[in-house]
């Protein structure tokens, strides 16, 4: 595909086109042989901010919150583990709860190592924190 050069009257109709609010995709019926990528290219070159004018970025969650995690059932649960079940990371196999519990920089780090089904990384308790519906 050759490449072409924007002629002087190009670049001033797409100036003028872009001022009355033409977006890049209106405009490429006006020019022949342009993409829309080509279009944004050439207002990017020509100083003009092609994103000014897009819709303003909404403040808050951009996402449908869910029903709140139930922290202190959590703390509950994780409080009353027998400790000769915790185990340290090179304790964990196929069949132990991978929940993670404490701060990964202390000593004191381990999981809960209950029994998990082969297919899930968690025990029944912390499976229903991992995967709630929303």
């Amino acid at each position: 595909m050759a490449k072409r050069s924007w002629s002087i009257d190009e670049v001033e109709l797409l100036k003028k086109l872009w001022a009355d609010g033409f977006s890049a995709e209106d405009m490429v019926s006006q020019f022949r042989g342009k993409t829309r990528n080509a279009i944004c290219g050439k207002l990017r070159r020509l100083g003009i901010d092609a994103t000014a004018r897009l819709k303003p970025k909404r403040h808050g969650p951009t996402i449908r919150p869910t029903r709140p995690r139930p922290v202190a059932e959590l703390a509950i649960i994780n409080a009353t583990l027998p400790p000769n079940q915790l185990r340290k990371l090179q304790g964990l196999d196929e069949t132990t709860c991978r929940w993670p519990l404490g701060d990964p920089r202390h000593d004191s780090f381990c999981f809960c190592g209950g029994h998990a089904p082969v297919e899930v990384p968690y025990c029944s308790a912390h499976s229903s924190f991992a995967y709630q519906r929303s």
